[in-house]
């Protein structure tokens, strides 16, 4: 299992081309919400700043699972288990 951002629809469609056991789960939180986890970090790659510029970028699935993001760690990974039936 890997995890990527893959904000645009074309870049999910070039992934889909890997095989057919590429699956996709769209976690969704407010920019509020994911500003203030990024802030939170240390030592961490992404930039808070870079924020505006994926929001701005990001087309939201329509063929994906949603999980809120606003949930416990636990509620999040066993939607996405169930959601990929795993």
């Amino acid at each position: 299992m890997i995890a990527c951002s893959a904000l645009k629809h074309a870049y999910r469609e070039r992934l889909r081309e890997a095989g057919d056991d590429v699956r996709f789960v769209y976690l969704k939180g407010s920019y509020e919400l994911i500003r203030t986890r990024l802030e939170s970090r240390r030592e961490h790659f992404f930039q808070p700043a870079l924020l505006d510029s994926q929001f701005e970028a990001l087309e939201e699935p329509s063929d994906a699972p949603t999980v809120d993001i606003q949930q416990p760690p636990e509620a999040i990974i066993q939607q996405i288990r169930q959601a990929l039936g795993i």
